[in-house]
């Protein structure tokens, strides 16, 4: 078995902020930078697109690495874009399509909102969304909980406690606090080395999903995204990493209207196959991120 060190190395990131207020997600615009300009000497850095093409034509992708970001958030434009245009790397960002121009606020990301409400009220919300929906009560908190949901229900259970816990409107909070990137930012980085991919049309559990809501998922966010872009859109990433059941993953590919089905779990090693390519994780604590690349760091972080 091939060392997957010496493999091609997929990178991602969601939020990259100046100063990440306990969000898990984010990445200090500092330690960016230092992961950057740390990995761009170790590592040749090329587009998803480009390490697909070099894949197909049998060269090796020894020593190459691509930048990804989920979800499309507007911190990408902000802070990350920034960092790698002062060195012209290009990365890849995978939109939620429903999301782009902040049309809509992620399940996930309302969730966030929702939980930092006081601790009586969030649990009414809750015990009214399990008697109305008749749910079982959850046993852990609220963002571990909503995995198991439906994901056919998920958005309804969403807007249920966003309206119960008194939330501001939606379409109000989101002009007032842009959370996502719009059609202008997302074609001035295109003119930027930055390419685009999708994501699914609202970030579901993908394992959780039948043939019919896959390919609305996933199908009809690349045919939404190409319009809106004026490009045909073929690149992929996996919500969560959690993959579909390979006979829905074969479906996908067979329609050949994906080049790439991207996960997150690095460990795996990384066959010739886009289709089952993994990334690795640059959101957990900054040492053991960087470890990964190089053991002879440790050494040099000591210095």
């Amino acid at each position: 078995m091939a060392n997957p060190m010496q493999d091609l190395r997929i990178i991602y990131y969601h939020h990259i902020q100046p100063e990440p207020a306990g969000n898990s997600s984010a990445v200090s615009l500092n330690k960016f930078k230092w992961q950057i300009a740390f990995l761009r000497r170790k590592y040749e850095i090329i587009s998803l697109s480009q390490a697909i093409q070099l894949n197909q034509e049998g060269q090796s992708l020894k020593g190459k690495m691509c930048i990804t970001f989920d979800d499309g958030f507007v911190s990408f434009y902000q802070h990350a874009l920034p960092v790698l245009k002062q060195y012209h790397l290009p990365a890849t960002v995978f939109l939620i399509s429903s999301c782009v121009n902040n049309q809509q606020l992620m399940w996930r990301n309302k969730l966030d909102l929702i939980s930092k409400q006081r601790s009586q009220h969030l649990q009414n919300a809750i015990l009214s969304l399990c008697e109305n929906y008749h749910l079982e009560l959850p046993q852990n908190n609220l963002m571990q909980w909503s995995l198991n949901w439906p994901m056919a229900q998920k958005d309804d259970f969403c807007t249920f406690l966003w309206e119960y816990t008194r939330m501001p409107d939606i379409h109000q909070y989101l002009s007032d606090h842009p959370v996502y990137m719009n059609t202008d930012q997302i074609h001035d980085a295109m003119n930027q080395n930055i390419e685009f991919g999708s994501h699914t049309r609202s970030h579901p559990v993908c394992s959780k999903l039948t043939d019919v809501e896959l390919s609305e998922e996933v199908e009809d966010s690349l045919s939404e995204l190409s319009i809106l872009l004026n490009q045909t859109i073929t690149l992929f990433s996996y919500p969560f990493g959690l993959r579909a059941a390979p006979e829905l993953e074969t479906c996908l590919i067979n329609n050949q209207k994906v080049k790439s089905l991207l996960g997150i779990y690095y460990k795996k090693k990384h066959p010739n196959d886009p289709f089952h390519w993994e990334r690795d994780n640059m959101e957990i604590p900054f040492v053991k991120s960087m470890l990964r690349f190089t053991p002879l760091l440790s050494l040099y972080l000591k210095k």
